[in-house]
């Protein structure tokens, strides 16, 4: 198997491991979202929250199935609506 073939598993194999973990992580009050990413060549689990704090840090797990789970501290994340929306 080429190194790319290798990767691209990995990928495969982490977004598994996020819809997995999606629900709970989803449910914890504070997160605003859940992705996959890269960091130093290694994929992570990214774990998008308002804000950090110690409450959040005891109930996100540092590895999911191997993964590294990173948490990001984003602010509120708005759905960005219809530019028609506003009009009545």
């Amino acid at each position: 198997m080429s190194m790319e073939e290798e990767k691209n598993e990995k990928i495969l194999k982490a977004m598994e491991v996020k819809e997995k973990y999606l629900p709970y992580l989803m449910s914890l009050d504070g997160v605003v979202g859940v992705a996959i990413g890269m960091e130093n060549e290694d994929i992570v689990i990214i774990v998008n929250v308002e804000k950090i704090n110690e409450n959040l840090r005891s109930k996100i797990p540092e590895h999911l199935n191997g993964f590294k789970v990173k948490i990001v501290e984003t602010g509120i994340i708005k759905k960005l609506g219809d530019e028609n929306e506003d009009k009545v």
